[in-house]
């Protein structure tokens, strides 16, 4: 709730992690908050081409490791 009160209406929240049983805790947590829409239909996406690329993304890169990736966007208004 916290994350979506900041975003404009339309605005994006990205979140990696390099944990799968992480990634698939948090999109539960983010599916609880009814103004946040996720963008990819599975909710998490494995590596996806079009991720924001980050420090510890490029980071997880370099060692190997998957990146397990969310991106939603806020549909409703500024609380």
């Amino acid at each position: 709730e916290d994350c979506a009160s900041r975003l404009k209406p339309s605005g994006h929240f990205n979140f990696a992690t390099d944990q799968d049983w992480y990634a698939f805790e948090t999109r539960e947590l983010f599916n609880e908050v009814e103004s946040l829409k996720s963008v990819y239909d599975e909710g998490v996406v494995l590596n996806p081409p079009d991720a924001f690329p980050s420090l510890f993304m490029l980071k997880w890169k370099e060692m190997g490791r998957s990146l397990h990736y969310q991106r939603y966007r806020k549909t409703g208004p500024r609380s």
